[in-house]
């Protein structure tokens, strides 16, 4: 059933070919072995049909239909089990989402070191429709690459009203220079369109000896002008006096007093 749809009908099948011609079953509805009668909102049982106001995702489950009847004298009961899967409307599909790569994530590798990259697609629903996903490597399909080692994985897993979520994660265990200058693409593609997403990797700078020493020598001269700072601030009296009296000149030599 379609997500959001106004009054769609869940049918109970291949019922009146067992019944006489013109005889109305009596019919009870079912919500995963619970009798639905008047606490199922949305949900109107009616005779073979059961009308559903609204369609939410909300309602997917397992329903059961069972239908009595009558004929020369003896009871008789058909029963039938449907589940119900909520999907988006044909109307809503949209083209692919690529959730990952994006612009704001760099891959800053040295050579040597392992890299993967992850490719996160998201599809809506839609019929009869191919979810592709693949990576494009210096614009070849991963398919048709060989002159590159790595590895591909997939996984699937479902989202609300019939949507997928398709991730491939591309590893290369020990990149290279070189390898490190190719171009990665994430490419996806429905009955809606296709779209595209680069990968950003780039080579690692190395970090220069001497910034680190000029860095932890400026840190180090901060931090003593910081604690010499403190220290004449609470103790500059006492300081004037040790000078004074460890280093400072007789006042008595002129006139013979002191002050």
């Amino acid at each position: 059933m379609y997500h959001d749809r106004v009054k769609q009908n869940l049918t109970c099948p291949d019922v009146q070919s067992f019944m006489p011609a013109g005889l109305e079953p009596q019919v009870r509805w079912y919500k995963e072995c619970h009798l639905m009668k008047y606490d199922y909102p949305d949900r109107n049982p009616n005779g073979l049909n059961l009308t559903f106001a609204i369609v939410l995702s909300a309602y997917e489950g397992q329903y059961t239909c069972m239908a009595s009847y009558r004929e020369n004298g003896r009871d008789f009961s058909l029963t039938r089990t449907m589940r119900v899967k909520v999907v988006e409307a044909p109307e809503r599909a949209t083209a692919p989402l690529i959730i990952y790569p994006t612009k704001r994530i760099v891959y800053d590798r040295k050579p040597g070191e392992h890299l993967s990259l992850r490719c996160e697609v998201s599809f809506t629903f839609l019929k009869d429709s191919p979810q592709e996903v693949w990576w494009a490597i210096d614009g070849k399909h991963s398919d048709d690459v060989t002159d590159f080692k790595f590895n591909i994985t997939t996984t699937e897993a479902p989202l609300p009203i019939g949507g997928t979520q398709i991730q491939k994660i591309l590893s290369v265990p020990r990149v290279t220079e070189k390898d490190l200058k190719r171009n990665f693409t994430c490419f996806a593609q429905n009955n809606r369109g296709i779209v595209q997403a680069q990968a950003v990797v780039r080579i690692k700078p190395p970090v220069l000896r001497y910034t680190v020493e000029l860095a932890c020598g400026l840190g180090a001269t901060v931090l003593l002008v910081v604690i010499l700072t403190v220290i004449y601030h609470f103790y500059w009296l006492e300081m004037v006096l040790f000078y004074r009296a460890h280093f400072g000149t007789d006042e008595t030599v002129l006139d013979g007093k002191e002050y």
